[in-house]
């Protein structure tokens, strides 16, 4: 008798932080324009700066995670099956 263990079905990783970070970012990146345009003070210009670095920390975070999902699928499918 022959026991076979089926393995689990491979599928590529999404890259769902991807795309949160990607939204975090678009609504920061608008808060920091409402900000900075609707700004009558000088705090209401430095809000809107850090949203804006916010934005911007947030948008390298999302290309950075979907760059290693995308190169864990491709080293995945590079190694021989087990």
């Amino acid at each position: 008798m022959d026991i076979t263990i089926s393995g689990a079905t491979r599928r590529s990783p999404r890259p769902i932080a991807a795309w949160i970070l990607g939204i975090l970012s678009l609504a920061h990146g608008l808060a920091a324009f409402v900000f900075v345009a609707g700004g009558r003070t000088p705090a209401n210009e430095l809000e809107g700066f850090v949203m804006g670095t916010s934005a911007s920390v947030l948008m390298v975070g999302a290309v950075l995670s979907y760059g290693l999902a995308r190169l864990r699928a491709e080293l995945r499918s590079a190694m021989p099956p087990r």
